[in-house]
């Protein structure tokens, strides 16, 4: 997929969906930079890993890596309130 390719990915998706998304999606490549917007904790794990635990033990290989984090509350979005990140 188009998206794959580009230089920055931007993961933005429930963290129970992070250990099926990581296990079904090719290695990137050295230059791509990977960037967590995922709220919570993992679950699988018995330790409540963060996303950012859970990207580094199922994608090792990826050396690129980055967080934002909120709080931000959908709601406030939706309203065009301010919020920051």
């Amino acid at each position: 997929p188009l998206a794959l390719s580009a230089n920055v990915i931007f993961l933005v998706v429930p963290s129970s969906a992070l250990v099926e998304l990581l296990e079904k999606s090719p290695e990137l490549k050295e230059h791509q930079i990977l960037v967590s917007a995922i709220k919570g904790l993992c679950l699988e794990h018995e330790d409540f890993t963060t996303p950012l635990q859970t990207i580094r033990d199922l994608k090792p290989k990826v050396s690129k890596l980055a967080v934002v984090s909120g709080p931000t509350f959908a709601i406030d979005v939706i309203q065009g309130k301010p919020c920051g990140i």
